[in-house]
């Protein structure tokens, strides 16, 4: 059963939108419950390679919007991060 919650749709929106602010991330996608594999609203990031992983930064920001990281994984010259709510 997937979880739609507005409170956490608007948590992910506002995680998303404050890592799609930094330099290193290339994108910042919120997927709703019903999208891909996962049952809660998950933030899909995509990352620089030069920024080495998932800086501290990015980790400061989904853990004052309380998501928690999911999967980190390289694709090409970026790194795709998911964090889910």
């Amino acid at each position: 059963m997937s979880r739609c919650l507005p409170s956490e749709r608007d948590q992910a929106r506002a995680c998303a939108e404050n890592l799609a602010a930094l330099e290193i991330v290339e994108a910042a996608d919120v997927l709703p419950p019903s999208k891909g594999v996962r049952d809660r609203w998950s933030v899909d990031v995509l990352v620089s390679t030069a920024a080495g992983g998932v800086p501290p930064t990015i980790a400061d920001i989904v853990a004052r919007h309380e998501l928690t990281i999911e999967l980190v994984q390289r694709q090409g010259r970026h790194r795709n991060a998911v964090f889910v709510v």
